[in-house]
């Protein structure tokens, strides 16, 4: 038991064998959100570019990024009303749980409490899901006592798993040995940063499919609020030392 930042965690005294994970990735037409969203299409205006489409009517929006593969709705509403935590983590959960197409579960994983946002992140194997920009990962939830106000959205999701050759796992260093290189290779006010630690999956796009998607087990560190592999933290840190 190992107390990082404000949290009391349970970290291996041994090295761990995590299995790799790839999949064949899908994605939603856009006709499927519009609907929802819109049932009467008469009264919504499309504006297209490149990369992003926006319907938009007099009180919502929504964006569909194709180059980032997500989706932002945005919806005026004059009464608000306030509601209980705990209430809008029930109803925040129903909303991804209601449009979200990942295949396997998802967790709370922050909230921001002056813009009321609550955030879900993928998991595979009840290990989180990290990705760069989170656009793959995370999905928001802004809502008040009579509606949504804010929902983003990744629209791609994990459809079909490839069989990887045999026994094809990584293995990660004991949970204890990760602690203690942190505090012994990052300064103390760079460790007080420190806020949480835990094994995930890096989401990777594949260099020779554009449709399959590999899942890298490795430790993540959470560093002043942002989630960051344990080893690129160290290497960040050493540039610095080094003034690169």
């Amino acid at each position: 038991l190992q107390h990082i930042g404000n949290n009391l965690i349970y970290l291996t005294k041994e090295s761990m064998e995590v299995p790799y994970r790839s999949y064949v990735i899908d994605s939603v037409p856009n006709s499927k959100y519009t609907t929802n969203f819109y049932p009467d299409p008469s009264l919504v205006d499309t504006r297209t570019t490149e990369t992003t489409t926006r319907y938009i009517d007099l009180t919502r929006e929504v964006t569909i990024n194709q180059q980032d593969h997500t989706l932002v709705y945005l919806r005026q509403i004059e009464d608000s009303g306030d509601l209980q935590p705990t209430e809008r983590f029930i109803k925040s959960f129903e909303q991804v749980n209601r449009f979200e197409n990942w295949t396997g579960s998802f967790a709370l994983t922050d909230y921001d409490v002056k813009n009321e946002v609550v955030s879900f992140r993928r998991e595979i194997d009840g290990l989180p899901v990290f990705s760069p920009s989170d656009n793959e990962t995370v999905s928001e939830v802004g809502l008040v006592e009579s509606g949504v106000t804010h929902l983003k959205l990744p629209l791609r999701y994990i459809n079909t798993p490839i069989t990887m050759e045999e026994n094809a796992s990584e293995e990660l260093l004991p949970g204890i040995e990760v602690s203690d290189r942190l505090l012994k290779e990052l300064s103390p006010e760079k460790h007080d940063k420190i806020e949480d630690l835990t094994v995930g999956y890096t989401w990777k796009e594949s260099e020779e499919a554009d449709q399959v998607i590999y899942f890298i087990p490795d430790w993540y560190v959470l560093y002043d609020g942002v989630w960051i592999e344990f080893e690129s933290l160290l290497e960040i840190q050493g540039e610095v030392a080094y003034g690169f």
